[in-house]
Protein backbone atom coordinates (compact mmCIF):
# COMPACT_ATOMS: atom_id res chain seq x y z
CA UNK A 1 0.00 0.00 0.00
CA UNK A 2 1.18 3.29 -0.99
CA UNK A 3 2.27 5.80 2.10
CA UNK A 4 -0.83 7.89 2.10
CA UNK A 5 1.08 10.92 3.60
CA UNK A 6 4.21 10.79 1.46
CA UNK A 7 3.91 14.19 -0.50
CA UNK A 8 4.32 13.08 -3.63
CA UNK A 9 1.14 10.57 -3.46
CA UNK A 10 -0.84 13.64 -1.44
CA UNK A 11 0.22 15.56 -4.92
CA UNK A 12 -1.43 12.99 -7.01
CA UNK A 13 -4.94 12.99 -5.00
CA UNK A 14 -5.24 16.26 -5.03
CA UNK A 15 -3.52 17.44 -8.51
CA UNK A 16 -6.51 14.57 -9.62
CA UNK A 17 -9.04 16.63 -7.34
CA UNK A 18 -8.04 20.05 -9.37
CA UNK A 19 -7.92 18.27 -13.11
CA UNK A 20 -11.71 16.76 -12.19
CA UNK A 21 -12.68 20.47 -11.63
CA UNK A 22 -11.08 21.61 -15.10
CA UNK A 23 -12.30 19.03 -16.61
CA UNK A 24 -15.95 19.37 -15.68
CA UNK A 25 -15.78 23.44 -16.02
CA UNK A 26 -14.73 23.43 -19.25
CA UNK A 27 -17.64 21.34 -20.47
CA UNK A 28 -19.93 23.69 -17.93
CA UNK A 29 -18.26 26.25 -20.38
CA UNK A 30 -20.33 29.40 -21.43
CA UNK A 31 -23.16 27.97 -18.35
CA UNK A 32 -21.24 29.10 -15.37
CA UNK A 33 -22.51 30.56 -12.85
CA UNK A 34 -26.27 29.87 -14.61
CA UNK A 35 -29.44 28.02 -13.48
CA UNK A 36 -31.33 26.03 -16.36
CA UNK A 37 -33.87 24.03 -17.48
CA UNK A 38 -33.01 20.90 -19.35
CA UNK A 39 -36.37 18.70 -20.14
CA UNK A 40 -35.12 15.44 -19.44
CA UNK A 41 -37.02 12.00 -19.27
CA UNK A 42 -36.63 8.30 -18.01
CA UNK A 43 -38.92 7.15 -20.98
CA UNK A 44 -37.08 5.67 -23.80
CA UNK A 45 -39.58 6.94 -26.40
CA UNK A 46 -39.72 10.37 -25.52
CA UNK A 47 -35.68 10.10 -25.72
CA UNK A 48 -35.99 9.42 -28.97
CA UNK A 49 -38.13 12.10 -29.60
CA UNK A 50 -35.81 14.46 -28.16
CA UNK A 51 -32.68 13.03 -30.29
CA UNK A 52 -35.02 13.43 -33.52
CA UNK A 53 -35.90 17.13 -32.64
CA UNK A 54 -32.10 17.68 -32.04
CA UNK A 55 -31.22 16.68 -35.65
CA UNK A 56 -34.05 18.81 -36.91
CA UNK A 57 -32.71 21.86 -35.56
CA UNK A 58 -30.22 24.25 -37.47
CA UNK A 59 -26.56 23.75 -36.78
CA UNK A 60 -25.99 26.81 -34.74
CA UNK A 61 -29.07 25.83 -32.54
CA UNK A 62 -28.46 22.24 -32.35
CA UNK A 63 -24.64 22.63 -30.84
CA UNK A 64 -26.43 25.18 -28.41
CA UNK A 65 -28.44 22.68 -27.48
CA UNK A 66 -26.02 20.07 -26.97
CA UNK A 67 -23.57 22.56 -25.35
CA UNK A 68 -26.20 23.31 -22.82
CA UNK A 69 -27.48 19.70 -22.14
CA UNK A 70 -23.74 18.51 -21.83
CA UNK A 71 -22.87 21.55 -19.36
CA UNK A 72 -25.68 20.75 -17.17
CA UNK A 73 -24.64 17.37 -17.27
CA UNK A 74 -21.19 18.29 -15.93
CA UNK A 75 -22.66 20.22 -13.32
CA UNK A 76 -25.11 17.57 -12.33
CA UNK A 77 -21.96 15.58 -11.50
CA UNK A 78 -20.20 17.91 -9.37
CA UNK A 79 -23.94 18.22 -7.56
CA UNK A 80 -24.02 14.73 -6.87
CA UNK A 81 -20.12 14.51 -5.42
CA UNK A 82 -21.55 17.38 -2.92
CA UNK A 83 -24.71 15.61 -1.80
CA UNK A 84 -22.37 12.66 -0.79
CA UNK A 85 -21.04 14.93 1.87
CA UNK A 86 -24.98 14.92 2.97
CA UNK A 87 -25.62 10.52 2.56
CA UNK A 88 -23.95 10.00 6.04
CA UNK A 89 -26.69 12.90 8.15
CA UNK A 90 -29.76 11.62 5.91
CA UNK A 91 -28.66 8.14 7.22
CA UNK A 92 -28.81 8.87 10.53
CA UNK A 93 -32.31 10.22 10.50
CA UNK A 94 -33.34 6.84 8.97
CA UNK A 95 -31.66 5.46 11.88
CA UNK A 96 -34.46 7.28 14.05
CA UNK A 97 -37.06 5.81 12.54
CA UNK A 98 -36.03 2.18 13.09
CA UNK A 99 -38.03 0.02 15.87
CA UNK A 100 -35.62 -1.10 17.57
CA UNK A 101 -37.70 -4.71 17.84
CA UNK A 102 -36.65 -5.38 14.08
CA UNK A 103 -32.65 -4.61 14.58
CA UNK A 104 -30.39 -8.00 14.32
CA UNK A 105 -29.75 -9.83 17.71
CA UNK A 106 -26.44 -11.05 18.71
CA UNK A 107 -22.94 -9.81 17.54
CA UNK A 108 -22.64 -7.94 14.29
CA UNK A 109 -21.88 -9.76 11.22
CA UNK A 110 -18.03 -8.59 9.48
CA UNK A 111 -15.21 -6.98 11.12
CA UNK A 112 -15.78 -4.50 14.00
CA UNK A 113 -15.47 -1.16 12.72
CA UNK A 114 -16.96 1.19 14.53
CA UNK A 115 -20.49 1.58 13.24
CA UNK A 116 -23.76 0.51 15.42
CA UNK A 117 -26.38 -2.44 14.33
CA UNK A 118 -28.97 0.53 13.48
CA UNK A 119 -26.19 2.75 11.57
CA UNK A 120 -25.76 -0.75 9.36
CA UNK A 121 -29.46 -1.62 8.90
CA UNK A 122 -30.07 2.44 8.19
CA UNK A 123 -27.58 2.57 5.58
CA UNK A 124 -28.69 -0.65 3.77
CA UNK A 125 -31.92 0.65 3.28
CA UNK A 126 -30.99 4.16 2.36
CA UNK A 127 -28.53 2.25 -0.53
CA UNK A 128 -31.63 -0.27 -1.48
CA UNK A 129 -33.84 3.22 -2.13
CA UNK A 130 -31.26 5.23 -4.13
CA UNK A 131 -30.01 2.20 -5.87
CA UNK A 132 -26.48 1.61 -4.76
CA UNK A 133 -25.08 -2.10 -5.22
CA UNK A 134 -25.85 -3.89 -1.65
CA UNK A 135 -23.30 -6.59 -0.79
CA UNK A 136 -21.50 -6.46 2.17
CA UNK A 137 -18.29 -5.32 1.19
CA UNK A 138 -20.19 -2.28 -0.44
CA UNK A 139 -21.96 -1.69 2.51
CA UNK A 140 -19.22 -1.57 4.63
CA UNK A 141 -16.81 1.22 2.06
CA UNK A 142 -19.82 3.10 1.86
CA UNK A 143 -20.38 3.56 5.41
CA UNK A 144 -17.27 4.34 6.34
CA UNK A 145 -16.61 6.94 3.21
CA UNK A 146 -20.22 9.12 3.59
CA UNK A 147 -19.29 9.30 7.57
CA UNK A 148 -15.78 10.12 6.38
CA UNK A 149 -17.59 12.73 3.49
CA UNK A 150 -20.02 13.69 6.44
CA UNK A 151 -17.43 14.61 9.05
CA UNK A 152 -15.15 16.84 6.27
CA UNK A 153 -18.23 18.84 5.61
CA UNK A 154 -18.75 19.13 9.23
CA UNK A 155 -15.23 20.69 9.94
CA UNK A 156 -15.80 23.23 7.62
CA UNK A 157 -14.95 21.66 4.04
CA UNK A 158 -16.60 22.69 1.04
CA UNK A 159 -14.64 22.89 -1.81
CA UNK A 160 -12.77 19.51 -2.82
CA UNK A 161 -15.02 17.34 -1.86
CA UNK A 162 -17.00 18.88 -4.68
CA UNK A 163 -14.80 17.34 -7.02
CA UNK A 164 -14.27 13.77 -5.81
CA UNK A 165 -12.00 11.25 -7.72
CA UNK A 166 -11.28 7.66 -7.67
CA UNK A 167 -8.06 8.68 -6.10
CA UNK A 168 -9.96 11.28 -3.75
CA UNK A 169 -12.37 8.21 -2.41
CA UNK A 170 -9.61 5.39 -2.59
CA UNK A 171 -7.10 7.85 -0.16
CA UNK A 172 -9.70 8.43 2.29
CA UNK A 173 -10.89 4.43 2.25
CA UNK A 174 -7.64 3.61 3.07
CA UNK A 175 -6.87 6.21 5.05
CA UNK A 176 -5.14 5.22 8.41
CA UNK A 177 -6.99 4.79 11.58
CA UNK A 178 -3.63 5.47 13.67
CA UNK A 179 -2.29 7.89 11.93
CA UNK A 180 -0.97 11.07 14.20
CA UNK A 181 -2.74 13.23 12.20
CA UNK A 182 -6.84 12.48 11.33
CA UNK A 183 -7.84 12.18 8.24
CA UNK A 184 -10.40 15.20 8.71
CA UNK A 185 -7.76 17.61 9.85
CA UNK A 186 -5.45 16.14 6.46
CA UNK A 187 -8.40 17.26 4.05
CA UNK A 188 -9.29 20.53 6.63
CA UNK A 189 -5.31 21.44 5.46
CA UNK A 190 -5.55 20.75 1.72
CA UNK A 191 -8.77 23.21 1.88
CA UNK A 192 -6.98 25.91 3.51
CA UNK A 193 -4.04 25.59 0.79
CA UNK A 194 -6.45 24.49 -2.10
CA UNK A 195 -9.71 26.53 -1.43
CA UNK A 196 -8.46 29.63 -2.86
CA UNK A 197 -6.94 28.63 -6.19
CA UNK A 198 -10.24 25.54 -6.61
CA UNK A 199 -12.26 28.84 -6.92
CA UNK A 200 -9.72 30.62 -8.80
CA UNK A 201 -9.11 27.96 -11.04
CA UNK A 202 -12.79 28.11 -11.80
CA UNK A 203 -12.92 31.64 -12.99
CA UNK A 204 -10.26 31.06 -15.01
CA UNK A 205 -11.74 28.27 -17.03
CA UNK A 206 -14.48 30.29 -17.54
CA UNK A 207 -12.37 32.56 -19.23
CA UNK A 208 -10.49 30.74 -21.65
CA UNK A 209 -13.63 29.00 -23.18
CA UNK A 210 -14.33 32.23 -23.85
CA UNK A 211 -10.89 33.30 -25.31
CA UNK A 212 -9.95 35.98 -22.57
CA UNK A 213 -6.72 34.78 -21.66
CA UNK A 214 -5.82 38.36 -19.03
CA UNK A 215 -6.40 36.71 -15.92
CA UNK A 216 -8.68 39.07 -15.00
CA UNK A 217 -10.50 36.61 -12.69
CA UNK A 218 -7.76 36.93 -10.48
CA UNK A 219 -9.00 40.41 -9.44
CA UNK A 220 -11.89 38.78 -8.31
CA UNK A 221 -10.07 36.84 -5.66
CA UNK A 222 -9.60 38.34 -2.50
CA UNK A 223 -6.42 36.78 -1.53
CA UNK A 224 -5.18 38.03 -4.75
CA UNK A 225 -6.64 41.46 -5.01
CA UNK A 226 -5.49 42.86 -1.68
CA UNK A 227 -2.11 41.96 -2.87
CA UNK A 228 -2.47 44.32 -5.70
CA UNK A 229 -2.31 47.86 -6.59
CA UNK A 230 -3.77 47.86 -10.20
CA UNK A 231 -6.73 49.20 -10.95
CA UNK A 232 -8.96 46.62 -13.19
CA UNK A 233 -9.36 48.94 -16.35
CA UNK A 234 -5.48 48.57 -16.29
CA UNK A 235 -5.33 45.02 -15.67
CA UNK A 236 -3.94 42.82 -18.48
CA UNK A 237 -1.01 39.91 -17.03
CA UNK A 238 0.26 39.82 -20.44
CA UNK A 239 1.64 43.36 -21.20
CA UNK A 240 1.21 45.21 -18.45
CA UNK A 241 3.80 45.43 -16.04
Amino acid sequence: MADLLNPEHVIQVTTSVLLELVNQHNKIGQFGGCTKKVTSTTNTVKMCAFTKELASLEYEAAVHSIEKRNAMYAANGIQISSDKNAYWEIILKGVKVLDPATLPKGAPKGPLDGFSAAEKVATENFMKSAGFGTSPENQRQCRGLWKTLFDIRKAGVEMITCYQTAEFNQYCKTYSRRSDISLVDTIVSWEKVYGPQIAQLKGRVLEHRKGDFSGKSRLMQKHVAERLQVAESSWNNASNE
